[in-house]
């Protein structure tokens, strides 16, 4: 599943609609560690603190980024942005649990290590 296409596509969504409402439905399941790209990680803690917002308000608080918040609100396809993000959730607990499966790993080394 292509995560970094569903950012883009919360993000557009965050930057177009004007009322508000997609960043709402955003800001209430996501935070910005949910975004992989830094950029579309700190375009999104944008979005929670000065929504509703568009790209221009995007360009003047990130201005070395302002070519990629124009991109990215002119990619905007329409539709339910419920979708997009239960995307990034569903990419935000697989991370979770490759995280957990991995711990286990590290520890145990570690104790090999510690043996020695």
């Amino acid at each position: 599943m292509d995560f970094s296409t569903a950012e883009k596509a919360v993000l557009s969504a965050c930057l177009r609609d004007e009322a508000g409402g997609s960043a709402s439905k955003a800001i209430e399941r996501l935070t910005a560690d949910d975004f992989v790209n830094p950029l579309h990680s700190r375009i999104f803690d944008l979005v929670v603190t000065h929504s509703p917002i568009n790209e221009i308000d995007v360009a003047i608080h990130l201005p070395d980024d302002r070519m990629e918040a124009m991109e990215l609100a002119a990619s905007y396809g329409g539709g339910s942005i419920d979708r997009y993000i239960d995307i990034l959730v569903e990419a935000r607990n697989l991370r979770s649990v490759e995280r957990a499966i991995s711990l286990p790993r590290t520890k145990s080394k570690r104790e090999r290590v510690r043996r020695k």
